[in-house]
């Protein structure tokens, strides 16, 4: 994974076979920008449960130290209620005290825990 130190980094997921035997949405992508002490998420296509996991798993291994967190919606065509469901039901477990998560975009409301 692209190291934090770096002022601009981007890296794109696409849809792939994951290890615990799952496929997410064929068109999902997430691109990571990088900068001193945030990280951007823009993420592209459909939301489902495994693009709801992958995102779980980049917050968790990349976040570590920054003080913003930028979930950037508008690039989704759709989101599956089972995707949201996971990621509200598992963000928590990763989210630390000093961690700020801001979402942003058109589905914004529909990403962000209530």
């Amino acid at each position: 994974f692209p190291s934090k130190t770096k002022p601009f980094t981007k890296m794109i997921l696409m849809g792939k076979r994951l290890k615990k035997g799952g496929i997410m949405a064929s068109n999902f992508k997430i691109s990571t920008h990088f900068n001193s002490e945030n990280v951007h998420f823009q993420l592209i296509g459909d939301f489902d449960g495994i693009s709801a996991q992958k995102l779980l798993e980049l917050l968790e291994k990349s976040c570590d130290g920054m003080h913003k967190i930028f979930i950037h919606t508008n690039c989704l065509k759709r989101i599956h209620p089972f995707g949201c469901n996971v990621f509200h039901k598992h963000l928590q477990g990763i989210k630390s005290s000093a961690m700020q998560i801001v979402f942003t975009g058109d589905h914004a409301n529909r990403l962000a825990p209530q």
